[in-house]
This record gives structure tokens, C-alpha cells and sequence, in this order.
């Protein structure tokens, strides 16, 4: 983790910041090992040894844990980060005087912050001149390292070996809440910490994010949208199956999601331009005249969060992203933006870890297949699922 704040580091000193303060819960496991639950904050600057500050009560776990030092902080946390930016030089005490403030401001380096994390009254409080560094940090977390590729491996076999325990069980008239906890009780015997499981059947299945899990599993599509966070790194996966007869209409939109799949991994590799991707799986929907039931882009990245940059997308307009969707899609449009603004279109780099995800949405059915997917020379398939609509027809 000390590479990580050196390369971090690196990108500062870049950027003209000369310190940071990281709040954001994920982004302070990926530089410290602790995954804070109340406000703590990392600084890191490039003079001085980077210090994590947490509230007491998380003190004795966080000290555990942190490949840092770590200093407790008090009732009132940002209170107690002002004080050690004061210390360590990072932003300047105010004098009083106004003039000689605004000069000793204007001197003095922007503190970095996450401008789409941390709040902006506390980043008010700070009395400071900051910018924000999300981006860099989000651009870091997109390419990982082999331990990381290693923990997401592992989520994906367990949550893999989950499905299969469970779907040997499901049954018609059984509730999708019912299903949905089978599965998470699962994923968590085989060592997840956090899981996620959404079911839908039949008309449920049209709807490609909803939480709502109210029906009973009935005569058609049942999609099991699913994961879990092993370390805190997320597998996300989705099988769509069918219960009883198949008809001919949904046989063909099960083939064309598969040959979409097949055609987006094809796109998939360092170096290549991402938005291939999208152009590839609507190049397929448009032959079997389907596009308009394509409803969001095809995958996104996976890692600390299950959705997270880069998203899979060619849909630009000028040089703003189209947002629509979840409030989670929204999220990481507009984290997505610094690339799109740059000159040369975003590509794919080695090590990133995908979740592509093509589906189809129509009145009464819906269908997606979900597998994750590590960069290489080539996309590297780490979910191995069946997907032939034989093996998921009970």
C-alpha cells in the first residue's frame, strides 16, 4: 500500500498540491487497510509521513489494522484534522488581519480533496483553498494490483459456487425474497462480508435495476442480479433463467444477448478505445433490430465499489457524458467527464477489472448476462458461469 501513496504522491506534486485529505471510506482502505465506518480522514503530503485520523471509538481497530500511523482523533473530527493540517503547514492559520491573509492564502498551495465526497461545508470549515482530486484517486483505483486481482478472483469463485448450491433449489411459487437470501446466506458461508442479491421474475424482470423483490417466482425469465465483497472487493454478476417452457421470441433474445456478450470481449484489450465496446453491442442489437430495447451502457468497472470507473460507454455528446439511470450511473458519468475531456479517447489499460453486462428490456421479460472480465493482451474472462440458455432453463 506504501506504492499506492508513493505513486499518489507522484501525482500530487503533478498537480501543484503539496497535501491531501482522503475521506472517502474506500479510498482510505485502498492506501491504509482500514475500512472506516465513521468520519477518519488520511492525510497525505509529500513532505511528511502520511498520518490517518479516526474518531475514538475506532481507534483500537484502525491502529490494528493501518499500514500507517494513525492518530485518534476527537468528538469532533474535522476539528482535530484542522488542527494537524496547522501543524504539519498544510493550510495557514488566519492572522486577523485581511490582507495579509489573502496574501498568505494566495501564496500558500490548494489543499487536495475530494470534491465529490467530502461535504462542502467541511470543506468550508477547513479555511482553505482546495482543489478537488478525485480523479486521481479514481484513476489510480481503475488498474489493479495483483493482490487486488487476486481477492476479486476469489469473489468471483465463491460467488459462483454460490449460484450453483443455490439454483438447485429454486422452485416456482418460492418468494424472490426468499431466493435473494438463500443467496446472500450463501455467498456469506463462503466468506463474504457484505453480499448483494436481487431477484426478479417473470414481468419483475423488465425492470434492469429495481430493489423491489415482491413477486413469487413464476413461468418465464427469473434474473438473478448478484455479489458479494470478499476484503471489501465486490464480484457482480447476473444469469438470467427461465422457468418452464421456452417461446421462440425469447429464445432469440437470449441467442442475440449472448452474441452481444461474445462481440463486446472481442473489443476488450490494453490499449483499445472503450468506446468499442458500446459499438460493438449495438451494432449486434441493431442487426436483430433491438437497440431501442437496450436501456444503459454494457458494463462498467468493479472493484472497492461494485460500480465504479471506467464506465463502458461511447454515448458523448460535445464534451459531456449523457447521464441518465441510476443514481450510481450518475455518479460515475461525472467521474468519468476528466476523461472524455482529454484529447485522446479513453482506453482500456492492463489489469482493470470489468463487470460487462449486455441486456435487453421489453414489456413482460428482461434479460442480461453478467461476467467480470480482467484486461490483458486480451479480455481474461474471471467468471465462468454457464450461460447456454439449456443450462439455465429449470
Amino acid at each position: 500500500m506504501h506504492r499506492r501513496i508513493e505513486k499518489l504522491v507522484e501525482k500530487l506534486n503533478d498537480a501543484g498540491v503539496e497535501c491531501c485529505v482522503i475521506s472517502k471510506p474506500e479510498n482510505v482502505y485502498y492506501f491504509t487497510g482500514v475500512f472506516p465506518i465513521e468520519a477518519s480522514f488520511l492525510l497525505i503530503s509529500t513532505k511528511h509521513e502520511p498520518v490517518l485520523l479516526v474518531a475514538p471509538s475506532s481507534y483500537a481497530e484502525a491502529e490494528r489494522c493501518s499500514r500507517v500511523e494513525v492518530a485518534k482523533g476527537e468528538l469532533r473530527t474535522l476539528e482535530a484534522l484542522r488542527k494537524i493540517l496547522l501543524e504539519r503547514g498544510c493550510i495557514t492559520r488566519r492572522s486577523g488581519a485581511p490582507l495579509r491573509d489573502f496574501l498568505m492564502a494566495a501564496m500558500k498551495k490548494p489543499l487536495g480533496i475530494e470534491g465529490e465526497y467530502l461535504p462542502a461545508e467541511a470543506a468550508r470549515r477547513l479555511r482553505t483553498r482546495w482543489v478537488d482530486i478525485s480523479g486521481i484517486v479514481a484513476e489510480m483505483r481503475m488498474v489493479k494490483d495483483r493482490e487486488e486481482v487476486e481477492i476479486l478472483n476469489r469473489a468471483v469463485r465463491a460467488s459462483e459456487e454460490a449460484l450453483r448450491r443455490v439454483s438447485q433449489h429454486i422452485a416456482e411459487g418460492m418468494p424472490e425474497r426468499e431466493l435473494s437470501g438463500m443467496l446472500d446466506l450463501e455467498i456469506k458461508r463462503l466468506g463474504a462480508d457484505q453480499t448483494k442479491a436481487r431477484v426478479r421474475s417473470g414481468k419483475s424482470s423488465a425492470k434492469p435495476f429495481s430493489r423491489e423483490m415482491r413477486g413469487r417466482i413464476g413461468a418465464g425469465a427469473l434474473l438473478i442480479d448478484y455479489g458479494g465483497a470478499f476484503e471489501h472487493y465486490w464480484s457482480d454478476l447476473t444469469r438470467t433463467f427461465h422457468v418452464g417452457r421456452v417461446s421462440e421470441e425469447y429464445e432469440k433474445v437470449y441467442a442475440c444477448i449472448l452474441e452481444a456478450k461474445r462481440a463486446a470481449l472481442r473489443e476488450i484489450g490494453a490499449g483499445r478505445e472503450i468506446a468499442a465496446v458500446e459499438h460493438a453491442v449495438r451494432e449486434v442489437f441493431r442487426e436483430h433490430s433491438l437497440e431501442k430495447h437496450m436501456v444503459y451502457t454494457p458494463g462498467h468497472g468493479v472493484g472497492l465499489e461494485v460500480h465504479e470507473l471506467p464506465v463502458i460507454t461511447s454515448q458523448v455528446t460535445g464534451k459531456e457524458p449523457l447521464f441518465h439511470g441510476s443514481s450510481d450511473v450518475e455518479r460515475l458519468y461525472h467521474a468519468m467527464a476528466p476523461f472524455f475531456l482529454k484529447e485522446e479517447e479513453p482506453v482500456f489499460k492492463e489489469n482493470m477489472v470489468l463487470a460487462i453486462e449486455p441486456g435487453l428490456y421489453f414489456r413482460d421479460f428482461g434479460v442480461r448476462v453478467e461476467d467480470m472480465v480482467l484486461v490483458k493482451r486480451r479480455a481474461r474472462l474471471l467468471s465462468r458461469f454457464p450461460e447456454e440458455l439449456e443450462a439455465l432453463t429449470l
